[in-house]
């Protein structure tokens, strides 16, 4: 009956011996995120990027401020490493995919730089305006690389769209009637 047990003993060690080796050497395989999943990852951040940064200004909170820098770093770090692949690989596609994720990125930056730069200017703690300066100096840097990405996607085959964010009248923009200037001249008027 001793041997019996031994033999358990020794097949639940080895079960779970192997069960933990397979768990360590698939789950980091699987873990591992594709291009396509990267620069989605990428666009949710850049979108909480902003949403943080919408929040930063309104309430004067450098720290949402840091919070949306952190995530737009996250974010040009997976473009960036999807724009590398891209660039290897000669995959215009994918290089493309990372320039529209770029230029998304673009808008979340400059909402944060101008989230920065309203708490720099209306703060009144020193402290405050000295974090939201340097937010400034890393947010900058975060643009140089985004930069990067975007000129290393269009070195790739990655084209621009036309006329990016840019809508004429003519292309279905509405247009407002002329009005008649107010007249606010009388003395006690309403207005």
């Amino acid at each position: 009956m001793k041997n019996l047990n031994f033999s358990k003993r020794h097949f639940l060690i080895a079960l779970f011996s192997g069960l933990l080796a397979i768990t360590f050497l698939i789950t980091p395989a699987m873990s591992e995120m594709t291009p396509e999943q990267k620069l989605a990852k990428a666009k949710e951040l850049a979108a909480e990027a902003s949403a943080l940064a919408a929040q930063a200004k309104e309430t004067g909170d450098i720290t949402l401020a840091q919070q949306a820098k952190d995530k737009a770093n996250e974010a040009v770090q997976l473009i960036s490493e999807v724009t590398v692949t891209a660039q290897e690989t000669g995959n215009t596609e994918l290089a493309q995919a990372a320039y529209d994720a770029s230029m998304e990125l673009s808008i979340s930056i400059t909402e944060i730089k101008g989230a920065a730069e309203y708490i720099a200017q209306t703060s009144t703690d020193s402290d405050t305006v000295d974090a939201a300066n340097n937010l400034l100096g890393d947010i900058g840097n975060i643009q140089d690389l985004n930069s990067t990405n975007i000129e290393l996607a269009l070195d790739t085959g990655a084209v621009p769209g036309e006329a990016e964010a840019y809508e004429t009248a003519e292309e279905g923009a509405p247009v407002v009637a002329d009005e008649p200037p107010m007249d606010d001249s009388d003395v006690g008027s309403p207005v």
